[in-house]
């Protein structure tokens, strides 16, 4: 049952970490005039960004190893939304998940 439940939360986490960027998101304007912009993909990140996710997991008394550094190295969609692999990542090291939710969204 308990891993039912955690497989549900995984989803509706995974889930909201596709649709609130999408649901935010405004028209795009073909014809601006402004410089095109590099998009960050998930395997770019701030040093600080995945420190903040690394932190976040040590003050929550986790022991932070390899995966969980790797897993924190992946950027989410937007700031403060996670991103699916970091919540992934940290699912499969046994993160509990409101605490990889919240380590996940200070990563962008």
């Amino acid at each position: 049952m308990m891993k039912a439940k955690r497989a549900f939360a995984a989803a509706v986490v995974t889930a909201a970490a596709f649709a609130v960027p999408a649901a935010m998101a405004g028209p795009a304007a073909a014809d601006s005039t402004r410089p095109i912009a590099a998009s960050k993909s998930a395997s770019t990140v701030h040093a600080m960004d995945s420190g903040d996710c690394v932190a976040a997991l040590a003050r929550d008394g986790y022991n932070i190893g390899p995966k969980a550094r790797k897993a924190c190295g992946y950027a989410g969609p937007a700031h403060g939304v996670p991103g699916p692999l970091c919540l992934s990542g940290l699912f499969a090291i046994g993160v509990r998940t409101a605490d990889a939710g919240e380590a996940c969204a200070l990563v962008w």
